[in-house]
């Protein structure tokens, strides 16, 4: 007679694995995947413990452990993140949106309630434009990889929001004038990328990533570029990477850019730089 299997034996056992092949937070991972195939809020799992599961849920769950136990991304695995008030499905076209960008589209949201227009460069899989589309009239989303603008535009029309998304390369397909330019562009070197957690470097995109010039190639030109695009008094917002503060706000003083503000994220990094045109 085959063993029954219950919830929190399942629970244990992808836990052990998940330790013993050194995944990070185990247990959170573990209860993520069972909610995600048995369609129950994670907290529900607590209640649910001497549940026998079937062969069939057995055999889903453990698929996406074995996955996860390759390292592959949580969020790949179930496919969809929250950001901001939005939804979106993710996948290897693009990477996966982190709370530091949630925060930048949260900052611009507050500080520019009148904005009428806004360009985000390195859109990705679409995450601040949409974020913006509900609130700003006119969003474009701008990106070299034409993957990451199909999931993009697939995350558009899952949020039920208007967003130009065009391909090329940073500014140059963009056309018109805009109050708010934001971008999250690759800024790391390729010393810095070996030494990434294979969850990045084994799945997420490396064009996304990784940028020449000590990281700062995109930042030069698009420092140089936007004053074309700005509208009066707009303002340009970057992402940055927490070492590069400094550089970038090099970069763009010397490209007769004004720093507004450097700007911390939650764990008490330099993440964000706000510019202005004087």
């Amino acid at each position: 007679m085959s063993r029954l299997w219950t919830l929190l034996d399942v629970l244990r056992w992808s836990v052990s694995f998940f330790t013993e092949k050194g995944v990070p937070n185990a247990r959170l991972d573990a209860e993520n995947i069972l909610a995600h195939v048995l369609r129950l809020p994670r907290l529900e799992l607590y209640l649910r413990f001497a549940q026998p599961l079937t062969p069939d849920e057995r055999d889903a769950i453990r698929r996406l452990v074995v996955r996860r136990a390759n390292r592959e991304p949580l969020q790949y695995i179930l496919g969809e993140v929250e950001f901001l008030d939005n939804r979106l499905k993710v996948d290897s076209r693009a990477l996966i949106p982190r709370p530091e960008t949630e925060f930048l589209a949260q900052r611009i949201l507050d500080e520019c309630p009148a904005a009428q227009s806004a360009l985000d460069v390195c859109t990705g899989g679409g995450a601040i434009a949409i974020a913006l589309a509900g609130a700003i009239e006119r969003v474009m989303g701008v990106d070299i990889s034409e993957e990451a603008l199909s999931l993009a535009r697939e995350n558009a029309a899952l949020n039920n929001t208007e967003v130009e998304f065009l391909q090329g390369d940073l500014l140059v397909p963009a056309s018109g004038l805009f109050d708010v330019i934001v971008s999250n562009p690759p800024y790391v070197t390729e010393e810095e990328f070996d030494k990434l957690a294979p969850e990045i470097t084994m799945y997420e995109p490396r064009l996304a990533l990784v940028a020449p010039e000590d990281g700062l190639a995109f930042y030069r030109r698009i420092v140089n570029d936007a004053p074309q695009r700005l509208a009066p008094g707009g303002r340009l917002y970057f992402e940055i990477g927490h070492e590069q503060s400094d550089a970038v706000a090099r970069l763009a003083t010397d490209a007769g850019w004004r720093v507004l503000e450097v700007a911390k994220d939650l764990a008490g990094f330099d993440r964000n730089i706000i510019l202005v045109r004087d």
